[in-house]
């Protein structure tokens, strides 16, 4: 009864690797990480756009 869970784990694991194979990281998002390395970038524009509260969620992300 030990093997269910895991066997279940390794299981949706597989189908969400699968499924999502075509799903990654652009260019984009790589730019973005690097913007918001550091505070001062977060009020520069991205793209030609102010980016301040995802640039935020960013940098917040980077920090956990």
């Amino acid at each position: 009864m030990d093997l269910l869970p895991a066997g279940l784990a390794i299981g949706t694991a597989a189908y969400l690797v699968r499924t999502s194979r075509e799903f990654w990281f652009f260019y984009d998002e790589w730019i973005a990480g690097h913007l918001a390395a550091t505070s001062s970038n977060l009020l520069d524009a991205y793209n030609g756009h102010l980016s301040v509260l995802w640039l935020a969620t960013y940098r917040a992300l980077f920090e956990v």
